[in-house]
C-alpha cells in the first residue's frame, strides 16, 4: 500500500512530511484492561488462547512473525498483536525504509492518531466537499470504539457519537457474513466457463474468490497490477482474459 501511494503521486519517502498510524497504545490498555475485568470469567479465555468455536488460536509466534495465514477473525495470540502493534508504533519509520527500499534521508513526522479518525480521515480528506457527515464503522479501536458519528468541517473532524465494543457491527461482519455473488454465462462467459469445469471435476459448483492483492497493497485494478504483484508474490499461476501463464 505505501508503495503503492508513493508511486501514484510521483514521490519517494524522502518527500513525506507526515505519516498518520491507528493506534494509541495507551488507550488500548486501559480499555483492554476495563473490557477483561468486565466480562470476567468468559475473558480468561484470552489466556487460554481460545478462538471460540474456531479452536485454538495462532500461537505468540506465528502472529508476530506472520509464518501462519489467519484463518480466522479470532485467529491470532493477544499479546502478540499488542506487540505487533507496538512495535510498529516504536518502529514505524524502519518499517517504511523497508518496505519501500529507501536508503536515503527522511524528514517525516510520525503521528499516532485514534483509530476511527484515521479511517474517517482518509476518506474525508481527499473528498471534493468541505463538509461532510461522517460514519466509520470497524471491528474495535484503540479506545474500544467499534462506530463513530461525527461531522467533517474542512481538515477537522468533530465527534458526535462513539458506540464502543462489544456493540460492533464490524465484529459481526467479520464472523458472520460473506458476499456471495453470482456469475451468468450472458456477463461472464470465461468466469462462467471457469466455475462450470469446477463443477464438474469436483461436484462443488462454486469457488472461494478472495481479494487480488499483496498484503498490505490495494486491490489489483489493471493488467499492470496484476503482474507486478503476481511477479512479487509467490502465486503458481496467473490467468488474466484469454491468457494463461504460471511459473
Amino acid at each position: 500500500m505505501v508503495q503503492w501511494c508513493l508511486r501514484s503521486a510521483g514521490i519517494t519517502l524522502g518527500d513525506v512530511d507526515h505519516v498518520a498510524y491507528f493506534f494509541q497504545g495507551r488507550r488500548l490498555l486501559w480499555h483492554a484492561g476495563k473490557h477483561f475485568l468486565r466480562y470476567l470469567p468468559a475473558t480468561l479465555a484470552v489466556l487460554r488462547n481460545d478462538a471460540g468455536d474456531y479452536g485454538k488460536a495462532r500461537g505468540f509466534r506465528e502472529t508476530t512473525t506472520r509464518r501462519e495465514t489467519s484463518t480466522n477473525a479470532d485467529d491470532s495470540h493477544m499479546g502478540g498483536t499488542l506487540l505487533t502493534l507496538w512495535r510498529r508504533a516504536s518502529q514505524l519509520e524502519g518499517l517504511l525504509r523497508a518496505a519501500t527500499g529507501h536508503e536515503g534521508p527522511t524528514k517525516l513526522k510520525v503521528h499516532l492518531v485514534d483509530h476511527h479518525h484515521a479511517h474517517a480521515g482518509s476518506a474525508l480528506h481527499i473528498s471534493p466537499w468541505d463538509d461532510a457527515a461522517i460514519i466509520a464503522w470497524d471491528g474495535i479501536g484503540s479506545d474500544g470504539t467499534s462506530t463513530l458519528l461525527a461531522v467533517g468541517e474542512g481538515d477537522r473532524i468533530h465527534d458526535l457519537r462513539r458506540v464502543k465494543f462489544p456493540h460492533s457491527l464490524g465484529a459481526m461482519y467479520a464472523d458472520v457474513t460473506a458476499r456471495v455473488q453470482t456469475v451468468s454465462r450472458g456477463d461472464n462467459p470465461l468466469y462462467h466457463e471457469l466455475i462450470s469445469e469446477f463443477h464438474a471435476l469436483t461436484g462443488v459448483p462454486m469457488v472461494v474468490n478472495t481479494s487480488f492483492n499483496d498484503n498490505e497493497e490495494p486491490i489489483v485494478c489493471t493488467p499492470q497490477d496484476a503482474v507486478r504483484c503476481y511477479l512479487k508474490t509467490g502465486m503458481d499461476a496467473l490467468a488474466l482474459g484469454p491468457f494463461w501463464t504460471q511459473k
